[in-house]
């Protein structure tokens, strides 16, 4: 889900992935969203995550700095 416009959802779209975790007990996903301008050698990741047993979640955030 983007909440900008036309540009930011075809901006952030090339950038972000969304993955599935299955886990023992429970299940959940992470979305990773990768900076796609600047130099590549100074490129960060963000994560968000949530693992997900009811009644109970593990959720958070993190980033993934210098990708190359």
């Amino acid at each position: 889900y983007f909440s900008g416009d036309e540009r930011d959802k075809k901006l952030h779209s090339k950038g972000t992935k969304v993955y599935q975790l299955k886990a023992l007990n429970s299940q959940g996903y992470v979305v990773t969203v990768d900076d796609i301008n600047g130099d590549p050698k100074t490129r960060d990741r963000e994560m968000y995550y949530c693992l997900i047993r009811p009644p109970k979640a593990v959720c958070g955030q993190g980033r993934a700095r210098r990708l190359s």
